[in-house]
């Protein structure tokens, strides 16, 4: 025990050879003590001299079975079987690795490996397949097989094997090169599809587009451009499969404002679309998505605000009008929207009986829009229904006539007032007789 301390203790200060000797030793006077082989095997692993180490743990786990130094003996034939195929000795390396005849995935990959460095790529490919049976999603395969892809010149297969790998861990550092070396070879086709959608020629812009994205997968400013011109064409599903794809990569590329945007806009021409079709319950739902995305957008409520009027909902109509004149949206189609809510709320009121808020409505549409005789036509209805409306009624009636002397009902109420057994004109004003 005393030794055992002694060894240690020289490993401590890092004086291996030291250690070592006392451990050689140790083992010289007893051979059964398994923690002096365990030890020793991992003094070489230090020194970097994986054979000894091997046998060291070999001889430990004669003695003693012990589960973590079965680990350290697998990884330490795997580093022995790595070092000997970077020195070129592939047949050894395989011998290695067929007398551990292990199914674990790793120890299959080695052998690729080995028949790799052998120049033997057809039984290479068919141990990375082995492995990727086992193991479908183990990144380092993955890199592998689409290495040996691209040396029999199969560079699209190759391309694949990288973006899948890509998918499962976009930080692993030959991935993150792989993407270096693409990046600018799309940004080539970004440029040339750039220019022919300029020239109007749209087929050859989604050609450059397609194939820049077969080099770099997702890239966010191709599929931005493709989706506005799937956009154009409204096909907004195409749109949004693209926009949902360039999300990935848009803050790594400083886009994620224009992505945003681009959805946004995609989900209001929908909404637009199904308004023109008269789908009004389903444009609000996709009115409403637009919104998650561009919240600050005054189109895009008076939009809506458009779609709640044709439900009849006038109030929600009215409070995305006004939130949009907020937003400083143009305030002339604004107040004329505004204007025409209060209209068919006023009408609304009438068709209820209450004249009040009929003639407060109507009040309003003039107040957003004064040029209308049919609002000043409506007024007067109502007020002729509210005690002490006569006069009022008359002037709004004067002033239809003045926006539009042909108006048939404002002709004929102004006639009625002194034909009406109802009212009489007194003292410059209409009355009802007591």
């Amino acid at each position: 025990m005393e030794r055992l301390q002694g060894a240690s203790a020289r490993i401590d200060v890092h004086d291996y050879e030291g250690a070592l000797i006392e451990f050689s030793k140790i083992i010289f006077y007893d051979k059964s003590i398994p923690e002096a082989y365990a030890e020793r095997a991992e003094i070489y692993i230090k020194l970097c001299d994986f054979s000894s180490a091997i046998s060291n743990f070999k001889k430990a786990l004669q003695l003693r079975q012990v589960p973590e130094w079965e680990v350290k003996l697998r990884q330490l034939y795997f580093m022995k079987g790595l070092t000997l195929i970077e020195e070129g000795y592939c047949n050894d390396a395989l011998n290695l690795v067929s007398q551990i005849n292990s199914e674990d995935v790793k120890f299959i990959y080695l052998k690729a490996l080995a028949y790799i460095r052998a120049g033997n790529k057809q039984l290479a490919f068919a141990e990375i397949d082995r492995c990727l049976e086992r193991d479908p999603f183990n990144v380092e395969v993955m890199i592998l097989k689409g290495k040996l892809l691209w040396s029999i010149d199969k560079i699209d297969e190759g391309n694949e094997m990288f973006w899948a790998a890509h998918a499962i861990n976009p930080e692993h550092h030959e991935i993150v090169e792989f993407l270096s070396i693409m990046k600018p070879r799309a940004e080539e086709f970004y440029k040339k599809a750039t220019k022919f959608i300029f020239e109007g020629n749209k087929a050859l812009a989604f050609e450059n587009i397609k194939r820049g994205l077969e080099l770099f997968h997702d890239m966010s400013k191709l599929l931005l451009l493709r989706a506005s011109l799937y956009r154009q064409q409204r096909d907004y599903e195409m749109a949004l499969n693209d926009l949902e794809r360039a999300s990935k990569f848009m803050f790594a590329e400083g886009l994620e404002s224009e992505v945003k945007s681009q959805i946004g806009l995609t989900y209001n021409d929908m909404g637009s679309s199904l308004f023109i079709k008269k789908k009004y319950h389903d444009s609000v739902t996709i009115f409403n998505e637009a919104l998650n995305f561009m919240p600050q957008d005054s189109g895009i409520y008076i939009n809506r605000g458009d779609a709640y009027r044709e439900l009849k909902k006038f109030n929600l109509a009215l409070s995305d009008y006004h939130y949009a004149l907020d937003l400083g949206g143009d305030g002339k189609m604004i107040k004329a929207r505004l204007s025409l809510t209060h209209y068919a709320l006023g009408s609304q009121c009438f068709n209820q009986r209450d004249y009040e808020g009929a003639n407060i409505e109507f009040s309003r549409a003039i107040e957003y829009y004064p040029g209308n005789a049919e609002y000043y036509v409506n007024r007067a209805r109502a007020s002729l229904e509210i005690p002490s409306g006569f006069e009022s009624a008359y002037a709004d009636l004067q002033k239809a006539l003045e926006l539009d002397p042909t108006h048939d009902m404002a002709s004929s109420l102004i006639q009625n007032f002194n034909r009406d057994k109802k009212v009489s004109f007194v003292g410059g004003k209409f009355v009802k007789p007591g």
